[in-house]
């Protein structure tokens, strides 16, 4: 047996942001979590998911919204819920559509600390079918590409994950201002939808979309009416469109009871408050998906969910061409203080210009010394002067560490940061972890580089308590081949590669390792089309089989 809950909550105006909470789970305690709500519906999910014992879920985040978003941070950081695997959109998209930059930091933290507990995203790309299977239930997401004709307040939305149950005949279109129907009409189905949830919180269905819909077999939907009285979508009415409109075609539930939905392969029974309805299923022609991810038919590889690499100044690296089989990554100091050369670090521009020829992707990290916002803004152009030209695909780092600064190391990185970011250019806080609880807690715009050095051995054992640090630098004492003595070791958490250059390098390797890109001269053409450099995927591909 299938089952499907949406809880839902008594309207409250001052809370307004609750989003969407849904859970698919079978008899095996199996289950699916769709979004998850905010606040107290997330609560309510949370206890829902007690009760019934399913404290393993896998997780489909529909969009980056604050009121979709914020349920998987609670169940990272739950004491019951384990969050088995992730199915989101990709966070480095956020960059590209226009109202999606304010979500990006929050998507990255959520993210980072996904990295951390080492659980498995899978980034949904747009336009592309993703079949999946956990237990007995069987689904498919799929996403639509952001449109610039799309209204530009809604385009995060409008890129929701749809998740369609063909056991269930269930659809959820997360939040798409633009019903997905016309792609649900074109997409052979093995079984004719029943129910479906209407975007955007009941907003986004129109007369074409219910025509499609109904002829494609939907008798019954639901909406979730969260917005506050008198607000353009939702209220306490019926929504100004989609629900109004679905109102005419089909049984269509309000919010405010809880919905369960079940399936026992022969029929689909939908119950609310006390009211039951019954469907039969109808089958179309059968379409052979696959039993697993796409994802999984590549070789078995390396797990590269953490990347490992070295932090440099000076002469200590003799030999990058043996550096670069030993690392994912490299952090090179440009400098240190105002924009003099005499205090550029001497062996950077041998250095960069190797990382470049090898594919290593690379950051720099400039040493402060500044006293005043003056001094701050002087090191920015320093650091600004040295990455110019260059190729970096990691941020440029400001290295904070004089205990007698420390009262100005807010301020100072504050002005440093908005030079680096105002050029184009990704910025990072690079300390210690005590000095940064003790002088830039309140930093938190910043992707975090930290140290912990522990017993300094040249091995990681206690990570930084510092939140959402993408970096960790665990010793100053590894050993890597090519490295004339000790040299600066880190972990890198966050795939700070895809956030900077909105690639994923690491997936692009696993695809030439399966194939897809050819040989030679054709991967090579092909990469450069899709905007990639080869010389970073064929580095990713080496350490793949590392």
């Amino acid at each position: 047996m299938l089952h499907i809950h949406i809880p839902s909550l008594p309207q409250r105006k001052e809370e307004y942001r609750r989003g969407d909470s849904t859970v698919i789970y079978d008899d095996n305690k199996h289950a699916i979590l769709i979004d998850g709500g905010e606040g107290d519906l997330w609560k309510k999910m949370r206890s829902f998911l007690e009760d019934k014992g399913l404290q393993h879920v896998t997780f489909v985040l529909s969009h980056w919204h604050p009121d979709h978003d914020c349920a998987l941070r609670s169940a990272l950081e739950s004491s019951y819920v384990i969050v088995d695997k992730i199915y989101c959109p990709p966070i480095w998209e956020l960059q590209t559509i226009p109202d999606g930059v304010g979500d990006y930091r929050r998507a990255a933290a959520i993210i980072g600390l996904a990295h951390e507990l080492k659980k498995e995203i899978v980034y949904i790309d747009a336009a592309k079918t993703q079949w999946l299977k956990v237990g007995s239930i069987r689904m498919w997401l799929w996403r639509r590409k952001a449109n610039k004709a799309d209204y530009v307040n809604y385009q995060v939305n409008n890129t929701s994950i749809s998740a369609y149950f063909p056991d269930l005949a269930y659809w959820s279109m997360g939040d798409a201002i633009t019903s997905d129907a016309a792609y649900f009409k074109s997409y052979k189905v093995e079984r004719k939808i029943i129910g479906f949830k209407i975007p955007h919180h009941g907003n986004a269905c129109g007369e074409d979309d219910c025509d499609t819909l109904e002829k494609a077999g939907a008798k019954i939907c639901w909406y979730n009416d969260w917005e506050p009285s008198g607000c353009a979508i939702g209220g306490t009415n019926f929504s100004k469109y989609g629900a109004r409109n679905c109102a005419r075609h089909f049984v269509t539930l309000r919010p405010f009871q809880d919905i369960d939905i079940q399936s026992n392969g022969k029929s689909v029974v939908w119950k609310q408050g006390g009211k039951t309805w019954t469907f039969a299923l109808v089958d179309e022609p059968k379409q052979e998906a696959p039993a697993q991810d796409q994802a999984q038919s590549t070789p078995k590889l390396r797990d590269m969910s953490t990347l490992f690499g070295i932090d440099t100044s000076y002469a200590n690296v003799v030999d990058w061409d043996k550096v670069a089989n030993e690392i994912d990554f490299a952090i090179l100091q440009c400098g240190y203080g105002q924009d003099r050369t005499s205090q550029d670090d001497k062996r950077f521009k041998q250095s960069a210009e190797a990382c470049e020829r090898l594919g290593i992707p690379y950051g720099i990290y400039l040493y402060s010394y500044a006293k005043n916002s003056a001094m701050a803004e002087g090191e920015a152009k320093h650091a600004l002067r040295l990455a110019k030209g260059r190729q970096l695909s990691l941020p440029i780092y400001y290295d904070l560490e004089e205990s007698s600064l420390g009262g100005v190391a807010t301020s100072c990185m504050r002005i440093f940061g908005r030079a680096v970011e105002s050029a184009g250019y990704w910025c990072g806080v690079y300390s210690g972890e005590y000095y940064y609880s003790k002088n830039l807690s309140l930093v938190t715009a910043y992707t975090r580089w930290i140290a912990r050095y522990n017993s300094n051995n040249g091995k990681a054992t206690t990570k930084p308590s510092t939140a959402n640090v993408a970096i960790w630098q665990y010793s100053s004492r590894g050993k890597v081949a090519g490295v004339n003595g000790n040299v600066d070791v880190n972990i890198m958490y966050v795939d700070l590669i895809k956030s900077v250059t909105g690639k994923d390098y690491i997936q692009a390797a696993r695809d030439v390792w399966a194939g897809k890109y050819g040989t030679n001269e054709e991967r090579t053409a092909k990469l450069k089309a899709e905007g990639y450099d080869p010389r970073i995927v064929q580095h990713f591909v080496n350490r793949l089989k590392a």
